[in-house]
């Protein structure tokens, strides 16, 4: 599932800590998206990414990377089921 975005002062970003587990591995794994810290009253705010970056990679990358869910014809609302 795609993260919701915060903003601060017209910065839109995500912090990967805040991200899906399986998100933070793959972006640990990856150099991109650009990290970027962001200062928030007077504290340095690490390891973000700005939403449109994360959001493509999410499309590009984590999408891509994850079992497709079942197709279709292979649900189990599909067969019919006997008893032997």
């Amino acid at each position: 599932m795609k993260a919701k975005s915060r903003y601060y002062r017209g910065i839109e970003f995500v912090c990967i800590d805040e991200l899906p587990t399986a998100q933070q591995v793959l972006l640990q794994e990856s150099s991109t998206p650009e990290r970027i810290s962001i200062l928030i009253e007077g504290k340095i705010t690490r390891n973000c990414i700005q939403y449109a970056a994360y959001c493509e990679w999410f499309t590009q990358v984590y999408k891509n990377s994850v079992a497709p869910e079942l197709q279709p014809e292979m649900k189990s609302d599909n067969f019919i089921f006997e008893k032997a």
